[in-house]
């Protein structure tokens, strides 16, 4: 978001979308898990209470600097038996992590080609070029934010580094982690390896943003081209 200060409105769409999709997220995720698994993440009480349940911290530094970011971790319990149906709960909340803010901005950029139809945004910027901020009329800079943000949101929840959701789906297709295995989880969980590595992907380089971006527009600008 650092990028995109002299943007004010599309400064105001990105945080919209990233706090969306913290929201969407994890109540998506904490409604399935809860049905499918039953796993639940205890009571929430007060703001604060809010607060942590929904917001990694780190998270929010990542999207302070490059624009996107992550919230906190999938509410799913550890895979204690292996069983067929075990795995396909799990792997339904951990999906459910990029799909849902992904829908959600496909949805919102759906209204910005509506009501802006003879807008080249869509044709033109790539998520990277939405996340630096974009010049243009107010609303149209907020609705285009909100959508790109949301789709990045998305994007990044499918990287496979922890507390990403694409960490969980990649542990869960890892049959028998051996023993190297086993050290890495430890050393990218329990050490916050993994998150390092995710705020250096955001770190912002120069004019030209972070490395983060390469994912990002890779995987995003065929969802934004849709419309």
């Amino acid at each position: 978001m650092l990028f995109a200060l002299v943007q004010p409105f599309s400064l105001l769409g990105m945080v919209a979308a990233f706090l969306l999709g913290v929201v969407v997220r994890a109540v998506g995720q904490h409604l399935l898990a809860r049905w499918l698994t039953g796993s639940t993440r205890g009571q929430v009480y007060g703001l604060r209470g809010l607060a942590r349940w929904l917001l990694d911290p780190f998270g929010c530094i990542a999207a302070v600097l490059g624009g996107t970011g992550w919230g906190h971790a999938a509410p799913v319990p550890p895979l204690v038996f292996a069983t067929r149906s075990a795995v396909l709960r799990r792997l339904a909340v951990y999906l459910a992590g990029p799909v849902l803010p992904i829908l959600v901005g496909e949805a919102v950029l759906g209204i910005y080609s509506a009501l802006y139809p003879a807008s080249l945004g869509l044709a033109l910027y790539r998520p990277s070029d939405v996340l630096h901020g974009i010049p243009g009329v107010p609303a149209e800079q907020v609705l285009l934010s909100l959508g790109v943000g949301l789709l990045s949101f998305g994007i990044f929840a499918i990287l496979p580094l922890p507390p990403c959701d694409g960490w969980g789906l990649l542990w869960l297709a890892w049959r028998r982690p051996g023993e190297r295995a086993r050290r890495a989880r430890y050393w990218l969980e329990e050490r916050n390896l993994g998150v390092a590595i995710l705020l250096l992907l955001m770190l912002p380089l120069g004019i030209t943003g972070s490395i983060g971006y390469i994912p990002l527009d890779a995987l995003g600008t065929p969802l934004v081209r849709l419309w």
